[in-house]
Parts: structure tokens; sequence; C-alpha cells
């Protein structure tokens, strides 16, 4: 967690970029005796206040590094949740977390020094007072540069996970171009903390790839997948939920998610419609809320579709679980951008996990999720007929449909459960720890 250059109190934004931007927290100390077993989480937000693949990773990691042995304690970026002044520890599930203040701090351009200075100043009597053994940051740098500089003052190993890649994500929303400097800034800092940071977590190989394409070394990257909390039963049909969508007598084809333009939903809405041009038994249900939301219902009234695609809006998560109890199969049809080829998302072993068919674009990162013909479907990305296909072979095969949800929950109960990936932290955090080891006997 330590970075070459004099110690730089005040900078730019410029400076952050450049990885040479350094926090001074007078008064803070090494932590001399840590606690062998507790991890300091630096997250962006988290569960109850707000609900995202992102929190929910975060809450079921926590979870289940307690049920491991561990104790886990979470900080969370100032100003989150919408409070004035610290407050703290907020309980969540048995599990401290620290709120900070600062609302009012811009984490962006010119104010980012400041927001970084504030998060790890108001952090660092959370680090002295708990004397974690490691300091484990998530995405995205706005979290892992005040937790390396906080790792740095208390002479602490540094994990940075890196959960996304989040200028991709800009790019494939259409906020930002490739061409921008913006971009070369934010694809710099990221790549200084994955490298500063003593060890490396991601979701998968294809993160795993793109992180060592920027010059991070493979060996200090571990693998710590996306992963489901295993039902205890399979959801019970409910007729009275297909009658109330109007979809009695459907095959219902879902996604259920965050409703963005990275997700390619018009491509699931183009399949549908050339389904309904030769049948009316296929129907797609979208399930969620986003920024692409408004444009796709405009495509299905374009196309006259209407009475074959429903959009429900934003679900309670306690409410999903009945929407899986119609739903005939789950469609992730996530194009080639480069952010969707190499993050592996969470929803699909969701849908795996309750035995329903997915049906996901032939991509690299879903690859990785998903076995074609075994544990699901693999379609040419970005191809509507394609996939037209394939729910039209599914809604006519029930005993393919079973086998394939048979086989995917058996899958993600062997091998995608929050405890069995979250044993993976135990390889990371010991090469951390020996980096750690290794790089203060050289600089002491």
């Amino acid at each position: 967690a330590g970075a070459p250059g004099a110690p730089r109190p005040a900078g730019s934004a410029r400076d952050v970029y450049a990885g040479t931007f350094r926090v001074a927290l007078p008064g803070a100390r090494p932590v001399t005796a840590p606690i062998d077993d507790r991890v300091l989480h630096v997250l962006e937000y988290s569960l109850p206040h707000t609900q995202n693949g992102y929190t929910l990773r975060s809450f079921n990691i926590v979870q289940a590094q307690r049920q491991l042995g561990w104790d886990p304690v979470v900080v969370t970026r100032p100003g989150f949740p919408d409070v004035d002044t610290a407050a703290g520890p907020e309980t969540v599930a048995g599990s401290p977390h620290y709120r900070l203040s600062g609302k009012q701090l811009d984490g962006h351009a010119q104010d980012l020094p400041r927001y970084i200075e504030a998060f790890a100043a108001q952090a660092a009597p959370i680090v002295a007072e708990l004397r974690p053994s490691i300091v484990h940051a998530a995405s995205n740098f706005r979290n892992a540069y005040p937790a390396l500089e906080l790792a740095r003052t208390f002479r602490l190993p540094c994990v940075y996970e890196v959960r996304g890649l989040w200028e991709e994500t800009r790019v494939a929303n259409g906020t930002l171009k490739r061409s921008d400097a913006r971009y070369d800034e934010l694809v710099r800092v990221e790549t200084y903390c994955a490298r500063q940071a003593d060890a490396v977590v991601t979701l998968g190989s294809a993160m795993k790839a793109a992180l060592v394409q920027r010059g991070v070394p493979a060996d200090k990257i571990f693998l710590v997948p996306n992963a489901v909390e295993a039902p205890a039963e399979l959801p019970a049909p409910r007729p009275e939920l297909l009658d109330e969508l109007g979809l009695t007598g459907r095959f219902v084809v879902s996604y259920i998610g965050s409703v963005t333009p990275l997700e390619s939903l018009h491509v699931l809405i183009d399949a549908i419609s050339i389904i309904a041009r030769r049948r009316r038994d296929v129907a797609a249900l979208i399930i969620g809320d986003g920024a692409a939301l408004e444009a796709l219902r405009a495509r299905v009234d374009e196309l006259g579709i209407g009475d074959s695609v429903r959009f429900t809006g934003a679900v309670p998560h306690a409410e999903i679980r009945d929407y899986y109890g119609i739903t005939g199969a789950v469609a992730c049809t996530r194009g080639h951008d480069l952010v969707c080829s190499v993050v592996t998302p969470l929803k699909p072993y969701e849908a795996m996990a309750y035995a329903r068919p997915v049906v996901v674009s032939d991509i690299p990162a879903l690859r990785e999720m998903v076995e074609d013909r075994v544990t699901g479907r693999l379609v040419r990305a970005e191809d509507p007929v394609a996939l037209a296909r394939v729910l039209e072979e599914l809604a006519d095969d029930p005993d393919e449909r079973r086998a394939l949800g048979a086989r995917a929950a058996a899958w993600v109960r062997e091998h995608r459960t929050w405890q069995r990936v979250a044993d993976g932290y135990r390889p990371a955090y010991a090469y951390a720890r020996d980096a750690f080891a290794r790089r203060t006997q050289e600089r002491p």
C-alpha cells in the first residue's frame, strides 16, 4: 500500500490521476498490534440505504466472512447515506458500518483531493481504534485511493477489489468517450491503485486479463466471483401474478436488474418482435428501472408488440422471488462493449440458483458463468434472430428447461454460494500480508 514520492498534503485532481497526491494525517501512528481477523472494508455505499449489485455483494461477503470466523467492519464514503455529520457505527446484520460526513463534498474534478483527504481523515480514527489487520477497498479509485493512504500511514496491508471497469461502464452508457482526456485519467488512476495495492481481487478471468493488460502483475490478482445465497426451496408458481400482468398462458422470458444501455435489452425486445410474427404465446417481462427504460418502452410501441412485453419498474428485492415463480427463462443480452465482455454480472447466478434456464450472450464474461446446453444457453451477442430461435426452442421443450435449470442450480450450490467464494479471500489476504512484510523489510 506504499507509493514513491514525498508527501504532498495539497494538490490538484491531476495529482490524484497521476498517483502523486498524498494525504497527511497528523497524529496518526502505525498500528502496532493489529487484530488478526479484523478486516476494514472501504465501500462506496451499502445496504440498507442503497440496493444494487454492488451493495448486495458487499453485504453477502461481509456476512460470509463473519460465518468463516473473520471480524469484518465497514466504512462507507463521505456523505453516504446523505448525512451531515459522522454518525455510527450503524449495525447492519450484526456488522458495524461507520458513516462519514460530507455530502457537500464533490468527489469529482477539482474537489477530488479534498474528497480523498476528508475520506482518509475521517476514517483515520476508526482505523486507530479498530486496529484491523487488512484494509480492503472495493471499486472504484475514490475508495481505493484513500484506503491506500490510510494503509500507508498506519502501515497495514491493503487489498483492492476491482469489481468493474467503471470508466468502461460510462463509455458503454454514452457518458464518456475513450478519446476524452478524462478516460485516460481514470484508467491511469485505477491502474495506479491496483498496482499499489498489496493484492488485488476481481470477479473473473476476463477481468483479471484486462487488469494484467493494464500492467497489474498477474500473481497478485485473486478471483472471488459473484455468488448467491442458495434458496432453501424453489419459488412456487404464481398464477395470480400472471393474471395481474396479463401473461396467463404465455411463456415468460424475464430480465431482472438495472435497465441501462449496457444491458442491450433492445435485443430482447427485437427477438420478441420476431417471435410475435409467428406466435403469441411468448412474452418478455422486464423487471427493474433505469436510464434505458423509456427508450425501450418507445421501441415496444414502435414495433407494435405491447401485448408481448411488460415493464414492472423497480421491484423490492424481497418480491423478486415471486417473479421467478412465473418465469420460464431468464435473458442476459449484454453486447460487445468491453465492460460487458470482462465483468461478470450477479443476476444470472440468482436465476440459476432458482433453477431457471438462462439464455446469455456468448461473450467472455458470460462464458465463465454458463456452459452451453449444460447449465444454460449461449447465444451470439447482439443477434435478435439467434436469440428468438433459442427462446422458441425453450418455449417448446419443458423437459429441456427443467434439465437446464436443475443442472444450473446444482452447479451454483456447489461452486457459487457466498460462503464458498468468500473463502477465496484467504489466499488474497495471505498474499497481501506477505507482500506488505517484504516491502516494509525493504523500506523500513
